[in-house]
């Protein structure tokens, strides 16, 4: 709701200021909305940017996913598992990949399908999460066939570690 309101009043506050050089002077209209759009453009690179500047791929050998269920929808096939942290560092994305198996009669499976899914959470070392997410996979139930959801998690990625200490440490 408040990002509603921050960008509606920016909005409002960025019209009535071109709205108002408009008035006075078209060259000093043009001059604002040219310097409008370059920040437009700095500030847009600088916050792509800088969301994934400070994250790094980690080891994700002891992260681990529990499937719990997997049940079919229009939509997809939701996920339901959790998702726990046994590394010594924070994890602030995981990538999972969804492979859909058909099994026939004689216990022989066939990967069919397989998707990514990437879990955007924060998970503390030796900590868990409850995991529900809807998966795009190709719908190929038949009868007389079963099929298996297999879960991996292809890639982890946490925060940097700060180097040194820092000047607050030293005050007591």
């Amino acid at each position: 709701m408040w990002r509603f309101v921050l960008v509606a009043s920016i909005v409002l506050a960025v019209s009535l200021l071109l709205w108002s050089t408009w008035r006075l002077d078209r060259r000093l209209f043009a001059t604002v909305s040219v310097g409008l759009a370059v920040f437009g453009v700095v500030f847009g690179f600088g916050a792509w940017q800088g969301s994934q500047q400070a994250l790094i791929v980690v080891p994700h050998d002891k992260l681990t996913f529990n499937l719990e269920s997997a049940t079919p929808l229009e939509t997809g096939v939701r996920i339901k598992g959790h998702l726990y942290n046994n590394e010594a560092v924070p994890i602030a994305t995981a990538k999972l990949s969804v492979s859909q198996q058909v099994c026939n009669d004689s216990n022989e499976c066939q990967t069919t399908d397989t998707a990514t899914i990437i879990i955007r959470r924060h998970l503390n070392p030796g900590a868990e999460a409850p995991i529900s997410e809807v998966v795009r996979l190709a719908d190929t139930h038949n009868s007389d066939t079963a099929s298996n959801y297999v879960v991996t998690i292809t890639q982890a990625k946490g925060y940097k570690q700060a180097k040194g200490q820092s000047g607050l440490s030293k005050i007591k």
